[in-house]
């Protein structure tokens, strides 16, 4: 994801889960509009996480957990686009195993609202 435009958009419409330290904002389209079918962004706040080496290293975690969930969240998308930022709310360092269990969890968490919002029974 990128502009400012869209993270405003996100932050102020997307529906948000949490799951102890971790938090998962989450904007579903009907349609796939343009380009990739999920878009993310991660972030680590400043306020927490005072030095930029270590919120690099969180955000370097977080990539690569997603980079490995990312074939379970392609499969199970059940609408045509989404728009999924993750953020990690604390000083601790998490590992990439605890990482992938929290996504996925947040992860289902959005796929059951999506089913209940969008189905077309």
């Amino acid at each position: 994801m990128r502009g400012r435009k869209a993270f405003q958009l996100l932050f102020h419409a997307a529906k948000q889960w949490n799951q102890g330290h971790f938090r998962l904002y989450a904007l579903p389209f009907l349609i796939r509009v343009d380009g990739p079918p999920i878009k993310v962004a991660f972030s680590v706040p400043k306020k927490p996480v005072k030095k930029a080496s270590r919120r690099n290293l969180i955000r370097r975690r977080l990539r690569e957990a997603y980079r490995m969930e990312k074939p379970y969240f392609l499969a199970n998308l059940p609408v045509g686009q989404a728009w999924l930022c993750w953020q990690w709310r604390s000083v601790e360092v998490p590992t990439v195993v605890s990482l992938r269990t929290q996504m996925r969890g947040l992860y289902d968490h959005f796929v059951g609202l999506c089913s209940a919002t969008f189905s077309l029974d």
